[in-house]
């Protein structure tokens, strides 16, 4: 062996011990917690070329908006796809919110987070993806989305049959819009207000 192929070699060697990131799928999913434990979509391969999964990792925390008070929580299901990075030293104070030197020990594999989910090559966008501009929150059904453009929020439910939009000129509703539906139901289509000497509202009574 040559010193460029020793050389090559050593490396090889060391930078398959520097985690960056793996695709991963999710086996569990605790969403009071947000903590989740994930299978990477990879196998180790020893000298002797014989394969095994990599192991599950346990317990990670899952990155989510949470900022100022204000939070938008995913609710990861098994089987998501997702994307986990790494921490060069262990982050365990960290996460219980302590300052410490750096540790001695780095690259260790179950220092890791869910970064979020990623579309695999096998992805099916739902149909929103391609109709809609701005930013949606949705189902990936199409049963209920929410689209937040430059001048307004459209909310469409029933696979867009259903639609409630909201701009600077107002709020619009394409259906019924029903009031204290839990105790009385007042559908407001149909309602009319009363007061005393007076019929309808805009009927005055002689």
């Amino acid at each position: 062996m040559d010193f460029s192929t020793f050389i090559k070699d050593f490396f090889d060697t060391y930078s398959r011990q520097i985690q960056l990131g793996l695709p991963c799928k999710i086996e569990k999913f605790d969403k009071e917690k947000m903590r989740a434990d994930v299978q990477p979509f990879m196998k180790i391969k020893n000298n002797m070329d014989e394969e095994a999964a990599y192991p599950i990792l346990s317990n990670l925390p899952v990155q989510f908006i949470y900022a100022g008070g204000f939070y938008i929580r995913p609710a990861y299901e098994r089987g998501d796809k997702v994307w986990v990075t790494f921490s060069t030293f262990d982050m365990s104070n960290g996460l219980d919110e302590y300052t410490r030197a750096e540790s001695k020990k780095t690259f260790s594999i179950e220092n890791a987070c869910v970064s979020g989910g990623i579309a695999s090559n096998k992805f099916s966008p739902p149909s929103e993806f391609g109709t809609e501009d701005g930013l949606i929150i949705g189902e990936e059904g199409g049963n209920s989305y929410l689209v937040f453009s430059d001048d307004g929020i459209t909310m469409r439910f029933n696979k867009g049959a259903t639609e409630i939009a909201s701009d600077s000129n107002g709020i619009k509703c394409d259906s019924e819009v029903t009031a204290n539906y839990k105790i009385m139901p007042i559908a407001l289509s149909t309602h009319k207000h009363i007061f005393t000497g007076m019929g309808s509202v805009g009927t005055p009574t002689s």
